[in-house]
């Protein structure tokens, strides 16, 4: 899992005066800091994106297996690359 460290960088975004008085009314809503919160968001954000891209690899390496083009071993060899790329 992906964890802010001491050893950090500053980033910067722009965004909409509206979207910053919701995001705002959000933090203070979840007693959080603004950067607790947003940092905790795009954690949350990378981990679901990866386990959707895991899912569709899967679901690809399935379909090759199936189809003929590879073989389990190769198929399972492929997930395994892709998870520590």
């Amino acid at each position: 899992m992906l964890m802010a460290t001491k050893t950090a960088t500053r980033l910067t975004i722009d965004v909409s005066l509206d979207f910053r008085d919701e995001l705002k009314i959000q933090v203070i809503a979840h007693g959080k800091t603004l950067k607790d919160y947003v940092v905790k968001a795009l954690i949350e954000r990378m981990q679901r994106d990866s386990l959707e891209k895991d899912k569709v690899w899967g679901e690809l390496s399935e379909e090759a297996k199936k189809d003929g083009l590879m073989s389990t071993e190769e198929s399972e060899s492929l997930l395994k690359r892709m998870k520590h790329a």
